[in-house]
Formats: C-alpha cells, sequence, structure tokens
C-alpha cells in the first residue's frame, strides 16, 4: 500500500520538477483587461447547489442525510467509471462519467430525466445555478446545459484539461484549467489559468496567468480565490484573477491537492503528501497568518519526503469543516478529526483492513459521510465512532452528497448509487 502510493506521489513530484526546484510561479494578470466587479455584502454561497455544497467547499449540508446506510434504494448504470461527484438540486441528482455523458437522474426513483453528451470524460462536478448546469468537461472545457432538459446552452473552450467544479459568482463561471487526469503543455500534473466566462454565453472574460490543479476547485468569500499553484498555498482576486499573495511554500513534495476550504475568515488548506491541514485567517486585504498546522502523522511536522518523512498518511480528497471540526481523508484509510480551533486530532476513524480514502466527505445532521476503495459507504457520528455502512460496487472516488433521507455517490463500478 505504502509503495504504491509512494510510486503516485513520486512520479507526481516527477512531473513537477519545475515547482520543486525552486522556481517561482509567475504572478497573474487578466488577459482580456476585463474585469468582474465583486460586491462580497452581496454575494451568494450558493449553498445546497454546488459541490462540496457550498462555495467555501465545507462539504457541510444543510439537509438531513440518511438515519443509517441500511439498502439500496437504486441505482443508475452510466457506462464508465464515475469519477464526478453529485450534486443533488430540486429532487434531481446531476452528475458526468467517463463515459462522455452528463446525466440527470431523478432523486426519488432513479429514473432517467436527461443525458447529455459531454465529448470527453467528466471527471468534474456540476454548479446548478439559474436553471443551468455548469461543469467541467476534461478537454472540452466548460459547459453549459439546460438544468430542465440537458440542451446545451455554451461550451467553452480551456485549451488544456478541466476538472473540480466552477465558482459561479457575479455573472461569471471561474475555473482553473490543466492538471490531474489531464495534460497542459504536454506535461501532467501542472495548472492553467484563472479562467472566467460570462455565464449567459460563454464568452471569456479574463484569463490570468495561474491557477490551481484543476482536480480541485475554488474556494472564495465573494473577494478572493482561494487554492494554490503546484508549489505554494495562494490567494487570487476574484474579478481578474490576479495574484494577491502567496500564503505558504510548500515545495519540497509537500505540495497540494485537494480544494481549499473557506469559513468565517479562516482557510483550511490540505498538504497532500506531508498529510498536513493548515488554517490561516485571512485579512481585508487578501493576507493571511498561520493560525495552526497539523499532520495525519506527528512526525511528518516539519520533515519532506526526501527527509525521511512518513509515506502513505498522505490527503488526497477535499476536507470537510464544521464548526467544531476539521474532517480530513488520508490514504491509510482514516478519518482525521482535527479541531478547528487548535488543529488538535480530536479524534481518528480507521478503517480496518486499512483501505484508501480517496473521496472526499461530506457532513449532514452531524454525520459524516465517505466512500473508500474496499467499495464501502460510511457514516461516522460526531463522535468519531461507527454508525453505519454499506457495501456498494467498486472503489469510491466521489464525494458523496447527503440528500434528506438518502446519500447519493457515485463509483468506479460506473453506477451511481442512492442509499437510505
Amino acid at each position: 500500500m505504502k509503495r504504491s502510493i509512494y510510486r503516485i506521489v513520486t512520479a507526481v513530484a516527477g512531473a513537477c520538477l519545475l515547482v520543486n526546484s525552486g522556481v517561482a510561479a509567475p504572478k497573474g494578470k487578466a488577459g482580456k483587461g476585463d474585469k468582474l466587479k465583486a460586491d462580497a455584502s452581496a454575494f451568494d454561497p450558493l449553498d445546497g447547489k454546488v459541490y462540496r455544497a457550498n462555495l467555501g467547499r465545507t462539504g457541510l449540508h444543510k439537509t438531513s442525510g440518511a438515519p443509517s446506510l441500511s439498502k439500496v434504494r437504486w441505482k443508475f448504470k452510466t457506462g464508465a467509471e464515475v469519477r464526478s461527484s453529485p450534486v443533488v438540486v430540486d429532487g434531481v441528482v446531476y452528475v458526468g462519467s467517463n463515459d462522455k455523458h452528463v446525466y440527470a437522474i431523478d432523486l426519488k426513483t432513479g429514473a432517467l430525466k436527461w443525458k447529455a453528451s459531454a465529448g470527453d470524460e467528466v471527471i468534474g462536478s456540476a454548479a446548478v445555478v439559474d436553471g443551468a448546469v455548469y461543469i467541467p468537461c476534461k478537454e472540452e472545457g466548460v459547459l453549459a446545459l439546460n438544468a430542465a432538459d440537458g440542451k446545451e446552452l455554451w461550451r467553452a473552450k480551456t485549451g488544456s484539461a478541466c476538472g473540480g467544479s466552477p465558482v459561479i459568482a457575479y455573472g461569471a463561471v471561474i475555473i482553473s484549467a490543466g492538471a490531474k487526469s489531464g495534460k497542459i503543455n504536454k506535461s501532467p500534473m501542472m495548472t492553467g489559468p484563472i479562467m472566467a466566462f460570462s455565464q449567459s454565453d460563454g464568452k471569456l472574460i479574463y484569463s490570468a496567468a495561474e491557477g490551481i490543479f484543476s482536480s480541485a476547485a475554488y474556494a472564495t468569500d465573494g473577494r478572493w480565490l482561494f487554492g494554490h499553484y503546484p508549489s505554494q498555498y495562494s490567494v487570487h482576486s476574484i474579478e481578474d484573477g490576479s495574484h494577491v499573495t502567496d500564503v505558504f511554500q510548500t515545495g519540497g513534495q509537500r505540495y497540494p491537492w485537494g480544494s481549499v476550504s473557506y469559513v468565517d475568515g479562516v482557510a483550511y488548506y490540505p498538504l497532500a503528501l506531508g498529510g498536513y491541514v493548515d488554517a490561516y485567517t485571512v485579512e481585508a486585504n487578501g493576507s493571511t497568518k498561520l493560525l495552526w498546522r497539523n499532520a495525519t502523522v506527528e512526525e511528518n511536522l516539519g520533515v519532506t519526503v526526501q527527509l525521511g518523512a512518513i509515506s502513505g498518511h498522505e490527503i488526497l480528497g477535499d476536507m470537510a469543516v464544521t464548526d467544531e471540526l476539521v474532517l480530513a481523508p488520508c490514504w491509510d484509510g482514516g478519518l482525521y478529526a482535527f479541531s478547528t480551533k487548535d488543529g488538535k486530532l480530536a479524534w481518528k476513524y480507521q478503517i480496518e483492513p486499512a483501505s484508501p480514502i480517496m473521496g472526499s466527505p461530506s457532513v449532514a445532521g452531524g454525520v459524516a459521510y465517505f466512500g473508500a476503495w474496499d467499495g464501502h459507504l460510511y457514516a461516522i457520528g460526531p463522535d468519531g465512532k461507527l454508525k453505519s455502512k454499506i457495501k456498494l460496487g467498486g472503489r469510491l472516488n466521489t464525494s458523496p452528497w447527503p440528500a434528506d433521507g438518502v446519500v447519493v455517490v457515485g463509483s468506479d463500478d460506473g453506477n451511481v448509487y442512492a442509499v437510505e
């Protein structure tokens, strides 16, 4: 197990030699000179309409979830692996598949409402806003579909692989291109520009010089975009994508992978290879200050892989953030709960036998739901104890969506499952 992930992360690091050589990332500038007009007082976090439940990417849902994971309500078969995390809005499940299609599925019955061709694998997740579905489609860029019937509204090319999930704000669809499962400049695992497209017609508003791994999604507070270049955490202006500040120079095979989470003036950053979790306060001007740092393995604090850090405890999914806890999924099969106040480890739930967690935990009704490579969907209580679990099909690499009375998750076996 450890050797397997070490090969993965070593290959990733090899593709990012420029990053680890200490060469600074380019500073972003708007490409067309156009800007959005940000108004944080009118900002809509889109609760219950976007990947990770909101634009803070906290994974905290305002639904009840399922009281227990006892049976499959329905399963819907697509033509390939489902690596796109489902988003449920108004009783409809919106999800993509590696079979190059986007699906709308009735939450109650599992019946197909519509199916739309994306033109390439759909590894990203949807934002469902103002009657439209905005979803990234690997090499095809961003696709806008009518939420009612799946008809294409527009398609915007990003020039390189596109995953993650877009920010929808101020009439724009904002995303970064290039990265995991794709290519930019012929090199895998690199970043592309931050791009903003008109929500109404897909025309380019701005393109900034740097972005994040497209496997991740930006978090935002309506003023700043919180993400990462491979060698550092970074903060960008939502108005034009310009670079505001570097939060932390990661380097040394400690670079980030998952999405940043933001809530109440604090940004929570996962450092993939070191298994770090960092919390930074965010000032009004976008500057940051370290609040606390911890790791899935305490011995890894301050130590790089090259200097003997223990491998096999990486954070490769997105974290969930509640009022009291930061929940970090780990390659070692553990779900780690750190205090939001001081970063101390509150508890750890360990899958036995150990199975990697590549998906992201979602929280509803005080219960954390996540899937693992062992094919199980888990429900963990606020005390870190197992409430229930259920065996589904293949590896679960997506973020579950807990709705009222049911949890929806995609699987590598090509199915979308609704569990109650």
